[in-house]
């Protein structure tokens, strides 16, 4: 029967521009019908979900366009153990998404595959106060074309990362039957890889509601050794960067431009899921440098004036060997970015902001972990200017504490 339904899905072909939709709707079919139900090793549960809301104005010249309304379905697994414990009993699992933007004509529909967390914190019998985290992809069927579609400055790519984060509130119907209110924030940025690239910044509410597959389990007591001792370590990072060059929305189709970045600070892990930091980032820009060339602002070859120095304070959630990262800062240095935002792009209070208040939102890998003392880790970022990707970037760094708990 499993193979039945995805052989049908992937024989839809009626336009060619849901093919891609159509592979990742028959792997979630294949992941829901072929994940073990074995209730003693994990604990699942599927949701069904409305959202509503309007995608934000950013930018100038943005398009029109109405409600921003999605549907979703998530299938969720719970691993009852005492490291599952440890971090708040969160559910995990894949959520599948599907968009109507508000301008089927411009920006079209979009298909997201994300990878769900959940944790949930209990304010009464039935009442619990829930977050959930969701990074992962979406397939837009409208992206900027030059000769087609050259209205849709929100996206350049088919591709594009998307991060969802929420809270709001869980009422028990029943031990297995839920129903959600949720608001959450959603972004979509293919990272400045390809232009036009405003991005789509969404609040969305939603509503709903949740079946379990088991009863609750009981809450297991951690044991002391499983609570985590505050600790400051030092931290560290190299990263690579790669973005198209241009403006946020021109020109297309300019050559991709390469970046080097540096990071050194502090970090303050204060819970098991939580670490704060405070970091001093340096990088070169060629971007920058085809700019200073171009416009002929520098002489050619002036490493200082393509390269920019910031002061980023950041919080990480972390999960397992998995953290989400958000930065935002001041930028101390980086004359490039002042002559666009001056003498280049339109006079506008965000773009006058932008050159003051970088960001960042990444993944990271921990591939090397020993306890509170260090660890290593893989990173993947987008580097941002007040919410208006920069660059994406690809890195490797560690933690290090000279002190055991």
């Amino acid at each position: 029967m499993m193979q039945k339904i995805i052989l049908s899905l992937l024989s839809l072909r009626k336009y060619d521009s849901i093919r891609t939709m159509r592979f990742t709707l028959a792997f979630f079919v294949f992941y829901f019908l072929h994940a073990p139900l074995e209730a003693q090793v994990q604990h699942r549960s599927i949701e069904l979900g409305a959202y509503g809301g309007k995608i934000l104005k950013i930018y100038n010249n943005f398009p029109e366009r109405d409600m921003h309304s999605a549907v979703a379905i998530t299938l969720s697994h719970w691993k009852p153990s005492l490291e599952n414990n440890v971090f708040g009993r969160p559910e995990s699992g894949l959520c599948l998404t599907l968009h109507r933007f508000g301008n089927d004509s411009i920006l079209g529909y979009g298909m997201g595959v994300q990878y769900e967390m959940a944790f949930e914190q209990r304010l009464s019998n039935r009442l619990f106060l829930t977050q959930r985290i969701r990074p992962g992809l979406i397939y837009n069927t409208k992206p900027f074309d030059y000769i087609d579609n050259t209205k849709n400055i929100v996206t350049g790519a088919n591709l594009a990362a998307l991060v969802g984060v929420s809270i709001g509130l869980k009422y028990a119907l029943s031990d297995r039957m839920s129903a959600k209110l949720d608001f959450s924030l959603w972004h979509s940025s293919n990272a400045h890889t390809r232009l036009p690239n405003v991005g789509m910044n969404s609040p969305l509410a939603a509503v709903s509601l949740q079946y379990k597959f088991y009863q609750n389990p009981d809450t297991i007591t951690l044991p002391k050794c499983h609570r985590w001792k505050p600790n400051w370590s030092f931290i560290g990072f190299a990263s690579y960067g790669v973005n198209q060059a241009g403006g946020t929305t021109r020109p297309v189709n300019g050559p991709s431009m390469t970046k080097w970045l540096g990071s050194a600070g502090v970090s303050y892990r204060f819970r098991t899921i939580h670490r704060l930091s405070l970091t001093v980032e340096a990088y070169h820009d060629n971007t920058y440098k085809l700019w200073n060339e171009t416009m002929e602002w520098t002489e050619s070859g002036d490493f200082a004036q393509a390269s920019a120095i910031m002061l980023l304070a950041g919080h990480e959630f972390i999960y397992r060997r998995w953290g989400m990262l958000i930065n935002a800062g001041v930028n101390l240095y980086n004359p490039s970015l002042d002559r666009i935002v001056t003498q280049v792009e339109s006079e506008s209070t965000i773009n006058t902001v932008k050159r003051y208040v970088p960001g960042r939102i990444g993944v990271r890998y921990y591939f090397l972990q020993r306890g509170d003392r260090y660890d290593a880790f893989a990173q993947a970022a987008v580097k941002s200017n007040l919410g208006q990707a920069d660059f994406f970037e690809l890195g490797l760094g560690f933690n290090f504490s000279r002190l055991k708990n």
